[in-house]
């Protein structure tokens, strides 16, 4: 009894260590799961890639814990110096491997679609959605589609000019009509007093009917 003891707590022991010891030391490298691929499938890549030191105890882990349904499609940056329990959080939670991109003030659709895709990021953007792209800085998937960086920058836009719609529908203007005059503006006058006298000079001709 006390022999059969002894092995198992020398298999939780070595269990234990397998899943919460990292592999060895080792530099970040990007590691792709596909859509589709399965625990197993994922477990024999990292082995592959000397991320983990063994994919039996993976599937152990992520069937035992019942996690091996929940790892999520794409290229995450991970290192052998990561346990096998923290290389699968990372995974259930979907904490994929980004960049940084910054949309400049004044930039047009065909703009950010040309500084998109020197950066890596394809896809097309509508020209529906000239004006309505916030400029800022983003944090995007390393294989993120323009498409989906364009509805990233609009609910940011969106996020913006809420709380200003109450103060639009007392003006009586549309959104629509405020995003085509800012863009104008954006594009034709230089510094922020100007475009303050432009837009009023606009306007008043527009509240003429001219």
């Amino acid at each position: 009894m006390k022999y059969i003891l002894f092995i198992i707590i020398l298999i939780l022991i070595f269990f234990a260590w397998g899943v919460y010891v990292p592999s060895h030391p080792g530099e970040p490298t990007l590691f792709l799961i596909n859509p589709g691929e399965g625990a197993k499938e994922i477990g024999s890549n990292l082995k592959k890639q000397n991320l983990i030191r063994s994919e039996i105890l993976f599937d152990i882990y992520v069937f035992g814990t019942g996690k091996a349904k929940s790892l999520k499609a794409g290229e995450y940056e991970l290192s052998s110096s990561m346990s096998i329990s923290q290389i699968t959080t990372k995974m259930v939670s979907g904490d994929v491997a980004k960049k940084i991109i910054t949309i400049i003030e004044g930039w047009t659709v065909e703009d950010i679609q040309k500084y998109l895709k020197e950066q890596g990021i394809e896809g097309s953007i509508s020209k529906s959605m000239e004006g309505y792209l916030f400029p800022d800085t983003y944090e995007v998937g390393l294989n993120e589609k323009a498409e989906n960086v364009a509805s990233m920058m609009k609910g940011n836009f969106e996020s913006k000019i809420n709380p200003l719609k109450n103060d639009i529908i007392l003006q009586k203007k549309s959104v629509s009509d405020i995003v085509v005059m800012a863009s104008l503006i954006e594009k034709e006058v230089k510094s922020y007093e100007d475009k303050q006298i432009v837009s009023g000079i606009l306007w008043k001709r527009i509240e003429a009917g001219m």
